[in-house]
């Protein structure tokens, strides 16, 4: 696997990078240099994680066509010379199909990839990527609290996405920037909501829904297009799926105040449709809302182009919160509208 070393320095083996080009299989390929003493041991990682990619040989022959050039004969000559397939197979710890497109291989590798770390010991982290704070207004719940109450339900990480502001988050990240996701959710021009997650800067309310997902990537966040066939103006039933769910790279698949079934379902369809990464929340506006949904994942550094990685072979379990929390939220606007009274 490790075939070119020049001047004492592993490069990247070519085997690798030719697999990580056809679509994030097993591993995330750095560019990185390797001292020799550790060779063995990055040897035994790659044939540990990687044994081989198994096609069909009409397949293989067309893909060296492809890839690399070749014409049909110098392809079957090429194949002809390696190991015979059933050979390899036999002593392969596992034999990926790889007959299928680039997202099946994507999917199979992934799921392996989670078998292997599970194994390991290196377990799974679960998130909450919407929920808000008394950074919202329809919300009372002191952000600590939520932070607390999250972990001790089983959650590793959570996003605080509160409506239209930004403090809360960028303040609780700064606190706890393993277990935060700064965010906030964007009440656009279109009166649908828009999800950004690791922003930095605030994007005002009544933005319009395109020009809120380009803000969002110019901070270097993630679009995320929560409870997208919610009734109402939140997700405008629909309307707008199917043109922001291709300019948002994560769909939200479950949201636990949703009380149709069939509005996570859509969604489901939705991310299916655009081939979106799949997220949830529990839109949590109380305390008691939060653990009812988890997005679970490997465990990976709190950055977006990580959990972009880490979603794609994420899993997204959820439960619906009683019709009874929306009682809550209306008590806190109305709170919220009230003047402070003194302290006596």
């Amino acid at each position: 696997l490790l075939r070119v070393l020049t001047d004492g320095i592993a490069k990247i083996p070519a085997f690798l990078e030719d697999y990580a080009a056809l679509g994030n299989a097993l591993l995330s390929v750095h560019s990185a240099t390797l001292e020799l003493r550790w060779l063995p041991a990055v040897r035994a990682l790659c044939d540990e994680m990687i044994e081989r990619f198994w096609s069909e040989e009409s397949e293989r022959i067309q893909r060296l066509i492809q890839t690399r050039g070749l014409n049909a004969e110098e392809a079957s000559r090429l194949i002809e010379v390696q190991m015979d397939a059933s050979a390899k197979q036999s002593k392969a710890d596992y034999v990926l199909s790889n007959n299928g497109t680039l997202e099946d291989l994507s999917s199979l590798a992934g799921d392996l990839l989670q078998e292997l770390r599970l194994r390991a010991g290196m377990g799974i982290l679960r998130m909450d990527l919407h929920l808000h704070t008394v950074g919202s207004f329809d919300c009372l719940s002191d952000p600590d609290a939520v932070l607390d109450t999250a972990l001790a339900r089983g959650l590793g990480r959570i996003a605080i996405t509160d409506h239209n502001e930004l403090d809360v988050a960028l303040r609780m990240a700064d606190s706890y920037p393993d277990l935060v996701i700064p965010g906030e959710e964007v009440k656009t021009a279109e009166s649908i909501d828009v999800i950004g997650l690791y922003l930095s800067e605030v994007i005002p309310e009544g933005t319009p829904a395109m020009e809120t997902i380009e803000r969002i990537r110019e901070q270097g966040g993630i679009p995320y297009l929560p409870h997208p066939y919610a009734a109402g103006k939140k997700g405008a039933e629909g309307r707008f799926a199917d043109i922001l769910a291709p300019l948002c790279d994560v769909v939200e698949i479950f949201n636990a105040r949703l009380h149709q079934p069939r509005q996570n379902e859509l969604a489901e369809q939705l991310a299916d449709r655009h081939g979106s990464l799949r997220g949830g929340g529990s839109d949590a506006h109380t305390l008691g809302e939060l653990g009812s949904v988890s997005v679970e994942v490997l465990p990976h550094p709190n950055q977006a182009s990580a959990l972009r990685f880490a979603l794609a072979s994420g899993h997204v379990t959820g439960t619906t919160s009683r019709r009874v929390v929306h009682i809550a939220s209306t008590w806190a606007k109305l709170r919220n509208k009230l003047p402070e009274v003194p302290n006596r």
